[in-house]
């Protein structure tokens, strides 16, 4: 067996390794379907960072160019939840796109696929 240590420096052989280590995008959740994926102009707006691990990952929400997300920007706007969620206090058409997450920890990272959200015009 090999010896593997994490960020914080802890080892680890191989074999403890591979059972505590996790990293996966979340498809089959209960949510997952419920959550909005349209908001109006003005209102309170929730893009979710529908990722998990374990050791727990670190979260980024990034918006994408594009479906394919071609290029990406990291989400720094907004109220950052120790989830990795986005919550825009006052959602503005801009905001409108394509929004995935990247979960990273030290079994590695994933990338979720990207959700649509749209924020349309108030009446």
């Amino acid at each position: 067996h090999g010896i593997a240590h994490d960020s914080q420096g802890n080892y680890y052989t191989d074999s403890i390794l591979a059972h505590m280590c996790e990293i996966r995008e979340i498809t089959h959740d209960f949510f997952y379907e419920e959550i909005p994926r349209e908001f109006s102009e003005g209102a309170v707006a929730f893009i979710p960072c529908l990722a998990d691990g374990v050791p727990s990952p670190t979260k980024t929400l990034q918006r994408c160019d594009s479906e394919e997300c071609g290029s990406v920007t990291e989400v720094k706007d907004g109220l950052v939840s120790h989830d990795g969620h986005v919550i825009y206090e006052y959602a503005s058409l801009d905001q409108t796109g394509w929004y995935r997450c990247l979960a990273t920890n030290m079994c590695g990272s994933v990338e979720t696929a990207p959700i649509f959200i749209n924020i349309r015009k108030g009446e």
